[in-house]
């Protein structure tokens, strides 16, 4: 694989993770041999890089606009409306499997359901707003792509650990066969690996003897251990607490990143944004005497900090603006300057104008504070900033926005913002069970692998007709299916580690669970005491 990249093939490879471990390892092996960067890369990646070299080899001709994930989430709000996030995962999922699987929006059993009624409605409303706008989306990009069969005549392409390939994926393939493209299915080799079970009491049993391992592997020198949680969104903040008790945070890393909103820096920003000059709610007035990311935070810390014990205004749910202004006047002056001096905004603007009115108020209050921001703190505001130029392709879908939209908007686009803080490579990463897939360890431990667990239960969608998901073998569709995933799954993550550990609790609080099936045959993981580590802790008495 390393020679084949070094001689100029294209990786592709399923999620981002795996081709930066690819691309790690090609440099530690050939750190003097390569003198430009391999051509690896993720599948969407190859795709945009594809839609790129279309644009600059067909310069006159007229290419469709390609919208990002956030003009298409607020496309796809205009035409069903105010919904919850549940509802609106399904329709995306639907509309990507549809393109994805080249499903006709006319098909006859789309008529079946009330469900599948509604959904071919949106999706011609959508596909309507496309056409208007000269636009595709991602899920459109590969068969767009497929009109230029120039673009495949590369000589060598690898598809490195793909689980299965969709008909939009082997339509792909059949264009660069025909291009003359050679190309090759990369999968980690079957190797003879030690795998264990272990059968915990509970699932803090489970973790205090993983933590017990890790610190054995640690000991012995291993310098990539992975930890695999398949309820990794869930967990993530439980265990990193766990983990920091027992072994230092500069050991490991978890890869789970955060809604941008969630960070404190972008959420006191968002309510800066907010605040108006008629009122204040209580959680803003609050906010404004102890946030350390407001002008002059740390010389009148003292003084903001008496407003907020003294302060009888700060017994009510909503705060008169001029009268709040009044009370604090003489004793945080700076403070009462900020926020008398704010500039309302106009009734309706475009994104671009509201980018640069939200950058203006930010300026004002003099954001991010005097304290020095820490490395995280740093790239977090960094990523903060890129937001605003994320607002302006919204003008392709809104060209006007009054306030509420505005702001509504923005915060939409803080909270898809998934971020995570770059750090340095630790020994021990914690994953999610589809982004360890493909990756190689010296050593993996794999918890939580109850038979609810893997194989998956089926997950049909309510928006694409049942015949038609059994026809297509749709994802979670059957019950096969997913047990060919899951057996392909472990099968992998053992083939990428000399020593691997399925575990799972046998009770999660007063639920009983069994093994998956697919490791219950296995031989049982030597362990030892954990009691002496459950108590401790490093609180000081």
């Amino acid at each position: 694989l390393f020679v084949a990249l070094k001689n100029g093939a294209t990786l592709i490879t399923p999620n981002n993770r795996l081709s930066n471990q690819l691309l790690h390892d090609v440099y530690k092996q050939h750190p003097q041999d390569l003198t430009t960067k391999p051509h690896c890369l993720p599948y969407q990646a190859f795709l945009r890089a594809q839609y790129k070299k279309a644009r600059h080899l067909y310069a006159n001709m007229v290419h469709p606009i390609l919208l990002n994930q956030h003009q298409q989430t607020h496309l796809w709000r205009q035409i069903i409306g105010d919904c919850n996030d549940g509802l609106w995962a399904e329709v995306r999922e639907a509309w990507a499997r549809c393109q994805h699987w080249g499903i006709d929006i006319n098909h006859p059993a789309f008529a079946y359901t009330p469900q599948t009624r509604q959904f071919q409605q949106w999706q011609r409303q959508f596909l309507q707003r496309l056409n208007k706008l000269g636009a595709i989306t991602e899920e459109q990009l590969a068969t767009h792509l497929l009109s230029y069969p120039d673009l495949f005549n590369m000589p060598t392409v690898i598809w490195a650990c793909f689980d299965d390939y969709n008909p939009q994926q082997r339509h792909l393939q059949q264009v660069m066969n025909e291009a003359g493209c050679e190309q090759y299915d990369y999968d980690l080799v079957e190797q003879s690996t030690i795998t264990h079970i272990y059968r915990a009491k509970d699932t803090q049993d489970e973790h205090l003897q993983m933590i017990q391992w890790l610190k054995q592997k640690l000991e012995v020198g291993e310098k990539r251990i992975g930890v695999v949680i398949p309820e990794l969104q869930n967990d993530s903040h439980r265990l990193q607490r766990l983990l920091q008790r027992h072994i230092s945070p500069t050991l490991f890393n978890t890869s789970l990143g955060q809604p941008l909103i969630d960070y404190p820096l972008v959420g006191h920003a968002l309510e800066w944004l907010s605040v108006d000059k008629h009122s204040l709610t209580n959680y803003q007035a609050r906010l404004i005497l102890h946030s350390p990311y407001l002008k002059d935070s740390h010389s009148e810390f003292k003084a903001r900090s008496n407003v907020m014990q003294n302060c009888k205004m700060l017994q009510a749910a909503v705060i008169s603006f001029q009268a709040f202004i009044g009370d604090i006047k003489n004793t945080t002056p700076t403070l009462a300057v900020l926020l008398e001096t704010i500039a309302e905004y106009p009734q309706e603007a475009s994104p671009s104008e509201w980018a640069d009115l939200f950058k203006a108020r930010l300026i004002h209050f003099g954001f991010p504070g005097d304290y020095p921001l820490i490395s995280s703190a740093y790239q977090c505001f960094q990523r903060f900033m890129v937001l605003f130029d994320e607002l302006l392709p919204l003008s392709l879908i809104r060209p006007l926005m009054n306030r509420l939209q505005a702001l509504e908007t923005f915060n939409s686009l803080a909270k898809a913002t998934i971020f995570q803080p770059q750090t340095p490579t630790t020994p021990i990463q914690v994953l999610g069970l589809l982004e360890a897939s493909g990756c190689t360890f010296d050593s993996i431990w794999v918890s939580g692998l109850t038979d609810q667990c893997l194989p998956q239960k089926t997950r049909l969608s309510a928006f694409i007709p049942l015949s038609i998901q059994l026809e297509y073998h749709m994802p979670h569709a059957t019950p096969l299916r997913e047990l060919q995933f899951a057996e392909q799954l472990l099968q992998r993550l053992q083939n990428g580690s000399h020593d691997t550990v399925f575990s799972y609790p046998r009770l999660t609080g007063d639920s009983p669970n069994l093994p998956s099936p697919l490791i219950s045959h296995l031989p049982e993981l030597t362990t030892e005491e954990t009691s002496e580590i459950s108590s401790e802790s490093c609180l000081i008495k």
